[in-house]
């Protein structure tokens, strides 16, 4: 049975997903078909819930997923120096 696959972004603005931005890479085992949603150039706008639905002759089908924003870690990094000194000792013949 053929069907139709779709990704919505439920979050401002409510669209279907086309585009260079958003790229759907479909995988197929012959039995189950998986769907990967990529998003070039991520900006504060595409965070949020997508919702994917697959639709064909026997019904439809729907999820959720949803991209969150994950803070970069911090890139500052932390020196410490420290000095030893040996003393020599000299011996006297």
């Amino acid at each position: 049975a053929s069907g139709n696959m779709g990704h919505q972004h439920l979050g401002p603005p409510h669209c279907l997903v086309t585009g260079e931005k958003y790229e759907s890479v479909t995988m197929d085992n012959g039995y189950n078909k998986y769907m990967m949603l990529k998003v070039r150039g991520v900006s504060q706008g595409d965070f949020g819930s997508y919702k994917c639905v697959a639709k064909n002759s026997l019904g439809e089908t729907d999820g959720l997923i949803k991209l969150d924003e994950i803070p970069a870690p911090s890139t500052t990094s932390t020196f410490t120096a420290t000095a030893v000194t040996t003393p020599i000792s000299s011996r006297k013949k």
